[in-house]
């Protein structure tokens, strides 16, 4: 390939892997920026490199408030996986398209996103990212205020995560059950 195609499929790659360091330091702006120009670039991409950035993108904007945007990038990213892209890319969209619907309080369409996206990591096999739903529906459910029901998805998460032995869901699940045990 021309130096031009790998540097852009380096520039996607990295920016894809770089998402959470911008995140943690608060460079959202710098990340943002940096995926979404990589992204308006023509190449010969695989397909996993590009949702990957996409994904990344929308999680950066949702990050900084920008849902339309971050719901614009990820729908893209879903439209891509669902024609070429591997179903683990389906899995992580369809999360992310949850979360950006539980930040507009859009309860229904957020549980919707989430019990597909269980259903594909189900079918897969991906106990992190059946462990990464759960989690997310129980915020979603909680949300609604329906505790009852909330708690033992949660719950199953939480399970799920030790077994995995992911400290930061561990943690993540056990304030969403500090939440329901204060809603009770």
């Amino acid at each position: 390939p021309d130096t031009a195609n790998c540097r852009l499929r380096l520039g996607l790659w990295l920016g894809a892997l770089l998402w959470r360091f911008w995140e943690a330091s608060g460079r959202l702006t710098e990340g943002r920026d940096w995926l979404e120009r990589a992204l308006t670039l023509d190449g010969d991409v695989p397909i996993e490199i590009r949702i990957s950035a996409m994904n990344q993108a929308a999680a950066l904007a949702q990050a900084q408030g920008d849902l339309p945007r971050a719901e614009a990038l990820a729908a893209q990213a879903l439209a891509a996986a669902r024609l070429n892209g591997p179903d683990t890319f389906v899995d992580r969209t369809l999360q992310i398209l949850g979360a950006i619907a539980l930040d507009r309080g859009e309860h229904a369409r957020a549980e919707a996103y989430l019990n597909e996206a269980l259903a594909v990591s189900s079918r897969l096999g991906f106990e992190r990212g059946i462990a990464h739903t759960l989690a997310d529906l129980g915020r979603v459910v909680l949300a609604t205020g329906d505790v009852t029901r909330a708690v033992p998805v949660l719950e199953d998460a939480l399970g799920r995560y030790q077994e995995l032995a992911h400290a930061p869901g561990c943690a993540d699940v056990w304030s969403s059950l500090g939440r329901a045990a204060e809603a009770r």
